[in-house]
């Protein structure tokens, strides 16, 4: 969605019509808002996921965070609620494994078995 908004910034300023607004909870913001706010949305649910393996904590904090995020820009669609219950389902898992891991267990090792 992010390169989407750029894309269509970069049209908006250049004379291609657009409304060059996007929507958060049903109020109109600015496209260039909207793509950083997008942008950020992946960022913070890629971070959380492949750099937070050790600090599941924080990795759960950025995907709640994230997914607040990303359901106020997309909630009318069907398939972004269902996968943010899907992401923060695997988060939470992270978490819930990592606390019953023996001392000095790697836990990298669950990258690959977790949403």
């Amino acid at each position: 969605m992010a390169v989407a908004h750029v894309v269509l910034t970069v049209l908006f300023y250049t004379g291609v019509h657009d409304t060059g607004v996007g929507y958060v909870f049903e109020w109109e913001w600015p496209a260039w808002l909207i793509a950083i706010i997008d942008g950020m949305v992946a960022g913070l649910l890629w971070f959380a996921y492949w750099h937070c393996t050790e600090r599941t904590v924080l990795g759960l904090i950025l995907t709640l965070g994230a997914s607040i995020m990303a359901l106020a820009r997309a909630a009318w669609m069907a398939f972004v609620p269902i996968l943010l219950v899907l992401l923060v389902v695997g988060s939470v898992l992270r978490v819930m494994r990592s606390r019953q891991l023996p001392p000095g267990h790697d836990s990298r090792s669950l990258v690959g078995s977790t949403l």
